[in-house]
């Protein structure tokens, strides 16, 4: 089996780094000393209390987790964004972008080097937890399932801090990012530290379900970032987009199913409501990213192009370009909009507004990204580049859906929840004439929004057709 170059390359720099070195022999000598003040502080309670009932080994375990915990999200996380934002600066972008490693090379030998590291602090802590479970007090197996979970905690922040880390190339925005990051490593470390403290004697009161949830969202959310990371990673000219609509369809696919077992399961669509809502989120900011990115198809990502049109076609959606994310965004949008329609009507059959709020405010958000899209396409696309389009559709939207409001003060009351276009009162009035009125004029506006931005699909599919392996050559 070939080992990953970019892990063994960090493997040795953590050998030879006097930095990791320090940093461990550090945590050793806090996880001694603490142990110490933990058995000086309670010597009369270990002689004077049977070995049985003494509960010094809670007192060493919630000490020991906390500075495992410090080290953990403080000095792995840290030595790696720092690490990374360093490689990625801008004398060293040219390396990697003409480099024949791919871009998963670099991803993956990141992930497995910080893991690696987070593995060997874990295995220095796990003598001294073995001890506080010979003061008795806490159960062995609560040791060990306490430390695996801290250590996928923090394999799953590491995969965040490593995405974010990838998207800039400065150093002052690298110290910014790690603030932010371990600001919110402490807020993990607070609410992990309630958590152990407030009923950890054994493991009947844990409840699993919402374990394996958290597991499964955690695992999720590292491949989330390991695909954020490969789009960074990868050059200007590569295609970029592929592994983030990959991830978020098999992610979609996978959560919905898991949504829609427990809806059966318990016979309650509130399940696939909060997925419906949650994944709606997700088009809302891929509407505004897709518009924002040009129909400019590289020669690089031309040579991928299948010959076969209906290969060809299943590809379209999933490459980078403006309209190719405009497509995978509608298919993903639509069947956001179906599973909470078919949930309300399973769950509130009559209640029309509020199963009308999320396919209404997907028909709106289409339509308002869709107009700026077409607007740009016909009059400024030969001068102008789209990249600032999601912040002209953000003002469109807060100009659409607040100015009523403020024009309803000189006007009848009322008039402002029915203003073309107010997305604010669509998601918040209750009632069913309103209602009525946005279903029928977001139908239409994204009817209308839709036809315009034709000319944009038929120019997108023109380009988007491969190309031999010597225009690439020459190219």
């Amino acid at each position: 089996m070939r080992m990953n170059p970019v892990m063994l390359k960090e493997l040795r720099q953590m050998v030879r780094s006097k930095l990791v070195a320090l940093g461990l022999m550090l945590m050793l000598g806090a996880q001694f000393v603490g142990t110490m003040i933990v058995m000086a502080a309670n010597s009369e309670k270990l002689v004077a209390t049977a070995a049985q009932d003494a509960d010094v080994g809670q007192v060493l375990f919630v000490v020991l987790t906390a500075i495992l915990q410090l080290t953990l999200f403080f000095g792995v996380t840290g030595y790696m964004v720092v690490r990374v934002v360093l490689e990625r600066s801008r004398g060293e972008m040219d390396l990697q972008y003409t480099t024949t490693l791919k871009a998963r090379t670099f991803v993956d030998g990141k992930i497995g080097a910080s893991m690696a590291l987070v593995a060997l602090m874990a295995s220095a802590v796990l003598p001294f937890m073995i001890l506080s479970y010979l003061l008795r007090g806490v159960d062995l197996l609560v040791v060990l399932f306490f430390l695996t979970f801290v250590v996928c905690l923090e394999i799953g922040f590491l995969c965040l801090a490593i995405f974010v880390a990838t998207l800039t190339r400065s150093r002052v925005w690298c110290w910014l990012i790690l603030a932010g990051l371990l600001a919110f490593g402490v807020m993990m470390m607070i609410v992990f530290g309630n958590v152990i403290t407030d009923d950890f004697l054994g493991l009947d009161s844990v409840n699993w379900q919402l374990l394996w949830l958290s597991l499964g969202a955690l695992v999720m959310l590292c491949l989330m970032c390991r695909a954020g990371a490969l789009a960074a990673f990868s050059a200007p000219q590569s295609n970029y987009d592929l592994p983030q609509r990959v991830w978020w369809t098999a992610c979609c696919v996978l959560s919905g199913v898991v949504a829609g077992w427990l809806s059966i399961a318990q016979k309650d669509a509130s399940y696939m409501g909060i997925w419906s809502m949650l994944m709606t989120v997700v088009v809302v900011f891929s509407f505004l990213r897709a518009i924002s990115q040009p129909n400019e198809y590289s020669a690089r990502v031309r040579l991928s192009i299948a010959k076969n049109p209906v290969a060809r076609f299943c590809q379209f959606s999933f490459f980078t370009g403006g309209i190719n994310g405009i497509v995978w965004t509608l298919g993903f949008a639509t069947l956001m909009g179906v599973v909470w329609r078919v949930a309300l009507q399973y769950e509130s059959p009559g209640e029309f507004v509020l199963a009308w709020r999320i396919p209404v405010l997907l028909f709106y958000t289409t339509a308002y990204c869709l107009t700026a899209r077409a607007v740009w396409f016909l009059f400024f696309s030969r001068r102008w580049r789209p990249s600032l389009l999601w912040l002209f559709t953000i003002l469109l939207v807060v100009a659409g859906s607040f100015l009523p409001f403020v024009w309803e003060i000189n006007m009848e009351e009322g008039m402002a929840e029915r203003c073309f276009g107010n997305m604010a009162a669509a998601l918040t009035n209750d009632d069913t004439d309103v209602m009525l009125f946005h279903v029928t004029a977001s139908c239409m506006w994204f009817a209308c929004a839709l036809l315009a931005t034709v000319p944009e699909w038929v120019a997108a599919r023109r380009l988007f057709r491969p190309v031999g392996k010597e225009a690439g050559d020459e190219s």
